[in-house]
């Protein structure tokens, strides 16, 4: 190590943008903090129609009302 308050990191995790760096030590203990950024994920709108099943719509009334 270089430094004691700092080490080389590399690290991936989903959903998060690679980290590639120097992860600094946190204040008077022994971890070292290293930020990942987020990934933001685009999704288009997703629409769901669907009837209930029924007795009814087994047998093809609503088939019909429609026509």
């Amino acid at each position: 190590m270089a430094s004691a308050d700092s080490l080389p990191v590399f690290a991936r995790r989903i959903g998060f943008r690679p980290f590639n760096g120097w992860a600094k030590r946190g204040a008077g203990d022994d971890a070292f903090d290293a930020v990942m950024q987020p990934l933001a994920a685009v999704i288009d709108t997703v629409r769901v129609v669907a009837r209930q099943v029924t007795p009814l719509s087994r047998t093809g009334f609503y088939d019909r009302v429609d026509a």
